[in-house]
Parts: structure tokens; C-alpha cells; sequence
């Protein structure tokens, strides 16, 4: 039977190597002379922000623009996300467009019931028609102004759980943007 021959690096990994002060036994510190006549008190806390806020988009669509850095304290209004306005730009020019054309299909229709030449349901008509085409340019404005994002409380902002682009991007309305004092 062969013995083996012991190194002698193995009796130094023996030997015990002084624990870091982060690992040594409470009683090892010793506190500053100007500390030790003081009754010494260790506690351990937790803090937490007074208000929190979610940010939510309003608007469905693909972030382009956050505008803040993380961490750093925003004024209440002040833009944190900006979504895609291509869709919301087109459906808000649509929706005007409609309203022109039903404005101006209510003059005409006033002149001819004026001489009696047209049914007033005619009439009737032409104004539900201008009533809910101002209904839809309002509520398409109201739309495009959900796609600026803008914080609802001055804080220090926390980390945005959006990035910008495709994949995770995708702001639903309801979904979670950002949280102030992650």
C-alpha cells in the first residue's frame, strides 16, 4: 500500500484565518472611548415612504419617450412617460374632420327647414349627428393627452418597471409604469 505524502499547504488551510469585522461576535467591537461610558443601543429599522403612487397609463400603446432619471426627485406634472402618438394624432384629426362635416351638414339642412324644404327629423338628425361628433373629438383630445404620462405627486421617482420600445414596453392602460420609492 502506497502512503501519500501530505502537501504542506493543507496545514495551512487549517489554520483559521481572522473573520472579517462584519462576521465577528458583538462583543469582539470595542466602541470609540468617547462611546463607552454611553449605554449603547442597537436597532434595526426599516423606512418607508409616507405616500406611494402607481403610475398608470390611461391610453394603450408603445413607450417612446421617460424622460426622468430614475431616483431623482419630479415635480408634481412633470412628464414620465411619453406613448406612441401616431394612432391617437390620427383618430383625433378623424374625429375633427367628422365634426366639420356634420357642422357643416347642419347649416345646410337649417336653410332648407327655414324654407320648409326638408323633414325635421332631417334636422333632428343632423344634429345628433353633430353632438356625437363632438362627443367623439372629445373624448379622441382626451386620448392624446393620457399619452404624456405625468406624475400625479412631487417624490423621488423609483425604478420604472417599463422600458422603453418593444417587449415589455407595452403600456396597458391599468398596467403599472412606475412607483415612486421602490
Amino acid at each position: 500500500m502506497k502512503r501519500l505524502i501530505r502537501p504542506a499547504t493543507w496545514g495551512a488551510a487549517r489554520r483559521r484565518l481572522p473573520r472579517p469585522p462584519s462576521l465577528r461576535s458583538p462583543g469582539s467591537l470595542r466602541p470609540h472611548r468617547r462611546c463607552r461610558d454611553r449605554p449603547r443601543a442597537l436597532r434595526v429599522g426599516q423606512a418607508a415612504a409616507s405616500l406611494s403612487v402607481e403610475v398608470r397609463s390611461q391610453v394603450t400603446g408603445v413607450i417612446v419617450e421617460r424622460p426622468y432619471v430614475e431616483g431623482t426627485d419630479v415635480a408634481k406634472g412633470t412628464l414620465l412617460f411619453r406613448i406612441d402618438p401616431t394612432t391617437y394624432e390620427a383618430a383625433y384629426r378623424s374625429a375633427q374632420a367628422r365634426l366639420a362635416d356634420a357642422e357643416r351638414n347642419l347649416a345646410r339642412l337649417k336653410a332648407l327647414l327655414g324654407a320648409r324644404a326638408v323633414a325635421q327629423k332631417d334636422g333632428e338628425d343632423a344634429q345628433t349627428a353633430l353632438d356625437q361628433a363632438q362627443a367623439a373629438v372629445d373624448q379622441t383630445k382626451k386620448d392624446y393627452d393620457d399619452m404624456f404620462v405625468r406624475a400625479q405627486i412631487a417624490s423621488p421617482a423609483g425604478r420604472a418597471l417599463l422600458q422603453l420600445g418593444a417587449g415589455h414596453s407595452l403600456m396597458n392602460a391599468g398596467r403599472p409604469g412606475t412607483s415612486p420609492d421602490d
